[in-house]
């Protein structure tokens, strides 16, 4: 097991501070999937129950059985959600990356954590929403439970194709998926997308070992779908990695 930063996890659940740049923060929370469609005094009642927090690589954020007073979204790195074994193994469940949000539904309906949420990033800037106050906002104003059950139920539906993904004995087709489901940049090479966990996290995420993730890599570098500078993969041959993600496997031949 990976060494989380009790004393940091014990800083991020004591500090935070409110927005400062709150014009900046209302833009970014007005992009979020629950809260596209919210008239301007109903996004500022949002935006007024959100703190900012910054958190570092392996600090832990919460803990599975946690009371869940908070829920999140991740503006700038990444966010591992795992359970622990009785034995000390990690298992992970899945990575919140850039403009995702999660813990909704344990706010919402579990009242405690089902999972230990960890900073897999250097740096993790975070949103966090009171839990208590949303709740309150949610039941006085009618248009919010509709909108979080629409973005919840995409999220369901995300879900429901991750696991149509590990049932594809094919790990190449399995980690093309992965990659054209990232957000890119452009760059004057070609799109990049950005593996903002580490190795091991994200295989554990395809279902499948390091080492198979790495001949995966290696595999692509050597046909020219992409190269890879760090985290940073850059898209070389864009319409052959969607071949492979189709199951094309003759593109990998």
């Amino acid at each position: 097991m990976i060494g989380l930063n009790t004393a940091s996890a014990l800083l991020v659940a004591r500090h935070g501070t409110p927005c400062a740049n709150r014009k900046d923060v209302k833009d970014y929370i007005a992009t979020l999937a629950p809260f596209q469609s919210l008239s301007e005094p109903l996004l500022d009642q949002v935006v007024a129950l959100a703190r900012s927090r910054t958190v570092h690589e392996n600090d832990v954020i919460f803990r599975a059985g946690d009371r869940a007073n908070a829920f999140y979204s991740v503006r700038r790195g990444a966010v591992k959600l795992m359970r622990v074994s009785p034995d000390g193994r990690e298992r992970v469940v899945h990575i919140i990356n850039e403009g995702q949000n999660f813990a909704e539904a344990a706010v919402l309906m579990l009242g405690s954590f089902p999972v230990t949420a960890v900073a897999v990033a250097e740096e993790v800037e975070l949103i966090e929403f009171n839990g208590e106050k949303f709740q309150r906002l949610l039941q006085t104003q009618p248009v919010m439970p509709t909108a979080m059950i629409s973005s919840l139920s995409m999220r369901v539906l995300r879900l429901v194709e991750r696991i149509e993904d590990l049932t594809i004995s094919n790990v190449d087709c399995r980690f093309a998926r992965h990659l054209l489901r990232l957000p890119a940049r452009s760059s004057t090479e070609g799109s990049v997308v950005r593996l903002t966990s580490t190795k091991k996290d994200l295989a554990h995420q395809l279902g499948m070992t390091p080492e198979t993730l790495s001949r995966v890599l290696r595999r692509m570098k050597e046909r020219g779908v992409l190269r890879v500078r760090g985290r940073d993969c850059l898209l070389v041959d864009e319409d052959r990695l969607v071949a492979i993600a189709d199951g094309n496997t003759l593109e990998m031949a």
